[in-house]
């Protein structure tokens, strides 16, 4: 009757033994920290953060720290797998950079996917994380707000096609009427003075004036970009950098240099080079 008790009693401290140990474990568990990339809002009235966190079991979210600048807003949704969402708004943009600590948990694996939401729009997830079960996960989430990371060197824009903004505009226009209007005037002068002119003659000169106007051109808009990138770079001005234009600028340089150095290699030039 004694060896009976005392197997029950074993049995039953096993039992509390190893429900302590399973509760002591989902309670404390593994404890990791992750520090989630810098998020840049640009526009606090439309755009927040948003953390999903997918499970077969429901999945524990506590906020341990947290700006007071942000706004934690908590839904949850149980169907075939529990999902929690946590939005985060800036409701304060006294400040431009802010921080905010999400703890999540769960009994079973779950997910995380972190989302920059613009409007109505989820889009894709900037960043997934696939948790095991009994983990404590400590989710670090920078927030910028105003287009720049102070850590972070951000540029507004690149342009990659031709946009042609005024400044470029003006410059082709101005040094392309102003090398045609002295091809022009030299072509006058040229007939007087040479034997013979045609029409070969008339096109050899003004490929030549036109591969002088890109060149400066080419030399402008280069300048241009640079400058562009410059302020960009530093911060001082919201510009886009107009990349493709340089590129255009620098592929029709290319072409008319070829052509230049073909004309020039065949002679094409000798009758408006040619001394009296």
């Amino acid at each position: 009757m004694l060896k009976k008790k005392y197997l029950v009693s074993l049995i039953v401290v096993t039992f509390l033994a190893a429900l302590a140990s399973n509760t002591l474990n989902l309670v404390c568990g593994y404890h990791i920290i992750i520090r989630v990339q810098p998020i840049i809002l640009s526009d606090i009235k439309r755009e927040y953060v948003y953390l999903e966190g997918r499970g077969e079991d429901d999945v524990i979210t506590a906020v341990t720290k947290s700006d007071p600048e942000i706004l934690v807003e908590e839904s949850r949704h149980i169907g075939e797998k529990t999902s929690v969402g946590v939005k985060l708004y800036v409701v304060n943009a006294s400040s431009t950079s802010f921080l905010c600590t999400i703890v999540m948990t769960s009994s079973k694996p779950f997910s995380v996917n972190i989302y920059h939401v613009s409007g109505s729009s989820l889009g894709t997830p900037l960043q997934f994380m696939s948790l095991p079960s009994n983990v404590s996960a400590q989710i670090e989430i920078p927030i910028f707000y105003g287009g720049q990371n102070p850590t972070q060197t951000s540029l507004h824009g690149v342009r990659y096609s031709p946009a042609f903004p005024y400044w470029t505009i003006a410059v082709y226009t101005l040094f392309i009427s102003m090398f045609i209007a002295t091809a022009y005037f030299d072509k006058s002068s040229l007939r007087l003075l040479r034997r013979r002119w045609d029409a070969f003659d008339t096109l050899a000169l003004t490929v030549r004036y036109i591969f002088y106007s890109f060149a400066l051109i080419f030399l402008f808009v280069t300048c241009g970009a640079v400058i562009e990138f410059i302020i960009a770079y530093l911060g001082l001005l919201k510009l886009d950098i107009h990349f493709g234009d340089w590129l255009f600028t620098t592929a029709l340089f290319a072409v008319l240099a070829l052509l230049y150095l073909v004309c020039k290699w065949r002679g094409f030039f000798d009758n408006i080079d040619e001394e009296q």
